[in-house]
């Protein structure tokens, strides 16, 4: 057992940077850190967006895993320390049911296998989750490697061994918040349109549940207290203790709002969400006076600290950097002379902890979706909605730019994981030595007449992942090709 004495005696014998470091990785769980991997929804409990490993500085493709028109990934992906990856899929229906199909055939086929997909670092599909359903929100990763989701109208905690299920809760509706995981194993979900927060221990029993006043739609950040914080319909932020009592509801009164992000906590427990606007309704004039959003910054007690306005009339999901630097991203509209609209104008923007501007970026895409995330080298990284990736400085400057983009994640060896619309891909800098590694694995395939990639038991979920191998080694160069770079 851990005692204090113990501890300090520990401390004393080392020299000082390794007993930093390992001072660091005692108190990481306290701070809602997630050391090692990407198990959780923008990286920890807080959704800091900051990852333990670097991104890519020069973009090759790794590998790739298409869906084709039968599947399409539905949240970012985890991945663990290992290296495994999950991810949620909706699968389209094998075939469609006849007349004399029974009820519980029309059932199944009608959900196809939609579920958790555990993914090896080689590519190979290790388990897909017994519990069939649809994932809308991110799954996470616990300390034991159990994967937890929100499956269906259910919280299931799936067995990394095979996915089978350990429990399962059942669900006031369905979920698309996901679920976040909290220091001390507790695992927490949100229902949307039940608007209700679930909050069960590790081995599946449920500890409180607290029903909101509007539907739960972002995912849950979670404080090193067990403080529990989301967002509503209804344009509030909720603070729920670890008791499940109310602390303390903040609400925006903007009148051009119409729905806040999901919340994100800096170190010092200040709780950052972003407003936005979806009606694009407003004349020409009052688009310029108060068609633009604003990022909110709240103090632990549930006071405005500060509001900052973007350039945009969205604030999605902000990243929060090591110095403490928000990092979001917005998009306005650009106006025809008929009055009609279309989507244009994207930035990012870098706002100092006090609420000042530190940057911005005028983006070429037409809408940045989601939030940036960073890597250790300070990298930032954002994806628009027709798919292309941009790579930022810390000081806002492009670095590339490539048709790579989706929801996600970074993981370790330095691996940046995408989930696009029918696929998902690794990629890695293309100086990385898993590029060089994946290279030799091809050879040796292709010298032995084997394949590297997933057993055919799996093909009747997903396009033939065998040619995944091929399209990643195909495309591994074409991406440098596309890519957009500034020196």
């Amino acid at each position: 057992m851990l005692t204090v004495k113990w501890l300090v005696r520990v401390m004393r014998s080392l020299p000082i940077g390794v007993a930093l470091a390992f001072l660091f990785s005692l108190l990481a769980p306290l701070l809602g850190f997630a050391v090692g991997s990407w198990s959780l929804y923008q990286h920890d409990a807080r959704h800091s967006g900051q990852s333990d490993f670097n991104g890519p500085n020069s973009p090759a493709i790794l590998w790739v895993v298409p869906f084709g028109t039968s599947g399409k990934p539905t949240t970012p992906i985890m991945v663990s320390g290992s290296g495994k990856a999950y991810v949620g899929v909706e699968v389209s229906p094998m075939k469609k049911p006849t007349t004399t199909t029974s009820t519980g055939q029309a059932a199944e086929e009608g959900g196809g296998h939609s579920g958790i997909f555990a993914f090896g670092p080689n590519t190979k599909v290790l388990w897909v989750s017994k519990v069939n359903g649809k994932v809308s929100g991110p799954p996470a990763i616990g300390r034991d490697g159990t994967v937890y989701a929100a499956i269906g109208t259910e919280l299931v905690a799936l067995k990394d061994k095979d996915g089978s299920a350990k429990w399962k809760v059942p669900l006031n509706g369905e979920s698309v918040s996901g679920v976040t995981v909290g220091a001390d194993g507790t695992v927490y979900t949100a229902t949307s349109d039940g608007a209700t927060v679930y909050v069960v221990s590790g081995n599946g029993k449920q500890r409180w549940m607290y029903t909101a006043g509007a539907p739960i739609s972002n995912p849950l950040a979670v404080g090193g207290d067990g403080t529990v914080y989301f967002t509503t319909k209804d344009l509030s932020l909720y603070a729920v203790g670890s008791n499940g009592s109310l602390k303390w509801k903040f609400t925006v009164t903007e009148k051009s709002t119409d729905q806040l992000s999901g919340p994100v906590l800096g170190q010092d427990g200040t709780i950052y969400i972003g407003g936005n606007r979806n009606n694009g309704y407003l004349t020409k004039d009052d688009e310029k006076q108060i068609g633009r959003e604003y990022l909110y910054a709240i103090s632990p007690s549930g006071q405005l600290m500060w509001r900052f306005q973007a350039k945009g009339k969205t604030v999605n999901t902000p990243a929060i950097a090591k110095d403490g630097t928000i990092i979001f991203s917005t998009t306005s509209i650009n106006y025809t002379v008929d009055r009609n609209y279309t989507l244009g104008d994207c930035f990012v923007q870098a706002v100092n902890p006090d609420g000042s501007q530190k940057w911005y970026y005028h983006s070429d895409d037409n809408a940045i979706d989601g939030p940036a995330l960073i890597g250790s080298n300070g990298l930032i990284y954002v994806s628009s909605t027709e798919g292309q990736m941009t790579c930022l400085s810390r000081q806002g400057i492009m670095i590339w730019r490539a048709k790579i983009g989706g929801k996600a994640s970074i993981g370790p060896k330095d691996i940046l994981y995408v989930a696009a619309k029918s696929s998902i891909a690794a990629i890695v800098d293309r100086n990385s030595k898993e590029l060089a590694k994946r290279h030799k694995r091809v050879e040796e395939a292709a010298d032995n007449g084997s394949s590297p990639t997933a057993s055919l038991s799996y093909l009747i979920y997903i396009l033939p992942v065998i040619i995944a191998l091929g399209i990643g080694y195909f495309f591994k160069t074409r991406v440098g090709v596309k890519e957009e770079r500034e020196d």
